[in-house]
């Protein structure tokens, strides 16, 4: 059987409008979420970087649909 999986990610806890994107493999969906949370997170001081990747994560819900 054939899955899917759909990632929403909000740029903010209070984001109307998130990404939302689906999948047909596992790991290519575990690419883009990383090569976008690197993204969002290039900017942030390399002392900071780690809390702010755990605040990106959690901006992140998966499902399969």
């Amino acid at each position: 059987m054939q899955r899917t999986y759909q990632v929403t990610y909000a740029r903010d806890y209070l984001d109307p409008q998130p990404t939302v994107k689906t999948f047909d493999e596992w790991d290519e969906m575990q690419d883009w979420i990383t090569s976008e949370v690197e993204r969002r997170v290039q900017q942030v001081d390399k002392e900071d970087r780690t809390s702010q990747e755990e605040i990106e994560y959690t901006l992140l819900t998966i499902k399969e649909v």
